[in-house]
């Protein structure tokens, strides 16, 4: 990417295949457990959303090609991140506002390095582009909000935080899934909640969290 080369993104979809399979086997606690002990975190998280998002997709009855989409598009939605100096993208703790304006373009950059690929269909664009916008309107980069968000958006929101949450990182262990999900729950205003009982619900199921 980082040479301008074009995504290949049939390569990127004959990977997502295998992960597609196990979600809808119920089969992704083992999947989960491999991915997490990976020492590259934007990989990681990245094979997280693809996961999360497919786990999600499958819950409300995508399937078929467009669980494909899902998939793929949660492991291309940070593919700007490789234009984010490290000194930003790993530091332990919080960002100052100065490293916020920086880490914020990661998905500026993705939208560059999609303009040079002709096959990023448009739903992994708007799963790449917009999953930091929130339905009040206070994301970022665009600042969309309430129905200007279509349900790829909103879905990709809530799996980029709860994976963002319960990522382990050098600086910090994982957390726990439920208080992870108790924190999306007390963002009413930012994501969808009808789309988080679908994820919760599913995890219960599939994953065994608590209740």
């Amino acid at each position: 990417m980082q040479q301008g080369a074009p995504i290949p993104v049939g390569k990127i979809e004959q990977s997502c295949k295998p992960l597609v399979e196990a979600v809808t086997d119920n089969q992704v606690t083992g999947l989960l457990g491999a991915v997490q002990d990976h020492d590259d975190y934007t990989y990681v998280h990245s094979l997280r959303v693809a996961i999360y998002l497919s786990l999600l997709g499958h819950s409300i009855g995508i399937k078929g090609d467009n669980l494909l989409t899902l998939s793929s598009g949660g492991l291309m939605h940070d593919l700007g991140k490789c234009k984010i100096p490290h000194t930003v993208l790993n530091k332990p703790g919080r960002l100052t506002d100065d490293e916020f304006v920086v880490m914020k373009t990661h998905v500026d950059h993705t939208g560059d390095i999609f303009d040079k690929s002709n096959d990023i269909s448009e739903s992994i664009q708007v799963i790449a582009l917009q999953h930091h916008e929130k339905i009040d309107g206070s994301g970022y980069p665009l600042g969309l909000k309430g129905g200007k968000l279509n349900e790829l958006a909103r879905m990709a929101t809530i799996v980029d935080i709860y994976s963002a949450l319960t990522d382990r990182r050098v600086y910090k262990p994982p957390m726990e899934a439920e208080k992870a999900i108790s924190i999306l729950e007390s963002m009413p205003n930012e994501v969808d909640q009808n789309l988080l009982l679908h994820l919760k619900a599913y995890l219960l199921e599939a994953t065994g969290l608590p209740e």
